[in-house]
């Protein structure tokens, strides 16, 4: 985004004859059309924190603004689904694993700015509601993902995590969370 304003900048308000006035004009004018192109977004979706006998069920994002990053299962709820509706479908689609029972933990938020796959600049405001869950048969995993949003699905043991790139929701739970006093997420703690 920096790089194609910059770029942009130069291109308009560099005349070739330097005039002051002229060149603060189009440099206001290049800031506006910048900002003016911005779309800005809001995504609402529910996530996933899976812990089976120690190990996290992670998805590695294929698109987005957290490509190449490892996330909690999960996404966007679609009209007319609840919450609950929306997990299920997410892990199934995601992870090949069937929703047990899912009990809400946590709601986050953050705002990332990227490029999306066409260029443009996205400013997303992303929120999510983190439910802890259990699934049937958590040794049936599908590691290929979904094919379009994760491109892969690993388990990892809790000492991993540590060491992965994740995505801002994923990192505050399994990195930055309250602790306990033995230095352990309670999030993981309670999803035991």
């Amino acid at each position: 985004m920096r790089r194609d304003f910059l770029d942009r900048l130069v291109e308009i308000a560099a005349p070739s004859s330097f005039e002051p006035s002229l060149w603060i004009f189009n440099l206001l004018r290049v800031t506006l059309l910048t900002f003016d192109n911005m779309k800005r977004e809001s995504h609402l979706g529910v996530y996933a924190l899976i812990n089976v006998k120690g190990r996290i069920a992670l998805i590695l994002k294929s698109r987005g603004p957290y490509t190449g990053s490892w996330d909690l299962p999960g996404g966007k709820i679609e009209f007319g689904e609840s919450p609950i509706q929306a997990l299920a479908r997410e892990i199934d689609e995601e992870v090949g694993l069937r929703l047990l029972t899912a009990m809400p933990t946590d709601s986050l938020s953050v705002r990332v700015s990227f490029e999306n796959e066409t260029g443009n600049s996205i400013e997303l405001h992303h929120i999510g509601v983190i439910f802890t869950c259990e699934v049937s048969t958590p040794d049936e995993l599908r590691h290929t993902g979904d094919g379009e949003d994760a491109s892969e699905a690993r388990w990892f043991p809790l000492p991993e995590v540590q060491e992965l790139k994740l995505t801002p929701f994923a990192h505050f739970l399994l990195k930055q969370g309250e602790q306990d006093g033995e230095g352990n997420s309670t999030v993981l703690r309670a999803s035991r």
